[in-house]
């Protein structure tokens, strides 16, 4: 019954075996993996694949594990003009400057609906494109990624916090390729159970071309797509002082969505071996910084609510209220 849910949402000529071969650099060593027999793609998605720029050319890492800790609490961007140069303001008046700004689109990836294995066990595959200039000229420059969380003795083991605050181990490039692949061949039948029922499978909404393509993991699908304006702020060393040196390492970044929404997050990146008392340090300074912006915020709701969060819950409810149910979402 399970194969036959997913091979509903499935529909082209055969691409490969339960077997699947992956000859990217980034899987010399280990060429072969074997997909669970109730899980094995006898089809593919009926998308137009393309091959993206980071897939051409990809340096082998030393270790297919590498990764990073992200600790970050979302805040509320608010639409009013005069209360935007007043959040900016604030910032200044803190030691921090515009670094930089980043336009990109973020597509997301999972098992047909309803069977969202991986985000309703909060991880999320994603492929980010970045627009880049080489010379006079515009293009797009595209990774996979994968964020999972990863839990912390203040969590309770959920890797979030009551108030938002989220703690995620992330790959990149060829990690994240390693680790998507090793997770769609580590599913099993039973956790499987638990996320699919016995209604019909259905694929996104029309208007997804052009699909990001990763050899070995056809049977992954985009349930979301939608393009970010970016811009981010740090401190500068030079700017550093004895009211501000708390921030210093912390990343703000102010986020504006063609899906109409705008919301703002601080950040802090840490190597995957560091210490709970070093993550839980940069948790209160966060805080700290994030009641210093939100200037009483709104409700809570609107404070801890992600981008793709309110994708989900503008246009897909189902999906939606499936995180919420699974815990995923506060």
């Amino acid at each position: 019954m399970l194969m036959a849910h997913l091979l509903r949402a499935l529909a082209s000529p055969p691409l490969c075996t339960s077997t699947c071969f992956i000859n990217s650099p980034a899987n010399i060593n280990n060429p072969r993996r074997t997909l669970p027999s109730f899980l094995a793609p006898k089809t593919v998605p009926p998308y137009q694949f393309r091959m993206s720029s980071s897939d051409r050319h990809v340096p082998q890492l030393s270790s297919p594990q590498q990764s990073e800790l992200e600790v970050e609490k979302k805040f509320p961007v608010p639409e009013d003009p005069t209360a935007f140069t007043n959040l900016k303001q604030t910032l200044t008046s803190l030691g921090f400057q515009i670094t930089h700004e980043e336009e990109f689109v973020d597509w997301y990836f999972d098992l047909p609906a309803p069977n969202w294995h991986f985000s309703l066990n909060d991880i999320w595959i994603r492929y980010r494109e970045k627009k880049w200039k080489m010379n006079n000229n515009y293009g797009w420059r595209g990774v996979w990624q994968v964020k999972r969380r990863s839990a912390t003795d203040g969590d309770g083991g959920t890797g979030k916090d009551n108030d938002g605050m989220t703690v995620y181990q992330e790959y990149q490039g060829a990690a994240a390729k390693e680790m998507i692949l090793d997770l769609l061949c580590s599913i099993d039948e039973e956790s499987c159970n638990i996320v699919l029922d016995e209604s019909e499978s259905t694929m996104p909404g029309s208007g997804y071309n052009d699909v990001p393509h990763l050899d070995g993991a056809e049977l992954l699908v985009p349930f979301s797509k939608f393009k970010t304006f970016r811009s981010c702020w740090q401190i500068i060393p030079d700017f550093v002082n004895d009211s501000n040196n708390k921030f210093v390492g912390l990343k703000v970044d102010i986020d504006r969505t063609d899906i109409g929404y705008a919301v703002g997050e601080v950040e802090a990146i840490f190597e995957s071996n560091s210490n709970d008392g070093e993550v839980e340090l940069q948790k209160k300074k966060i805080r700290e910084l994030v009641d210093l912006l939100a200037n009483g915020g709104t409700d809570e709701e609107a404070m801890s609510m992600g981008k793709l969060e309110y994708f989900l819950q503008v246009n897909s409810r189902q999906h939606y209220e499936a995180c919420v149910k699974a815990g995923v979402i506060l």
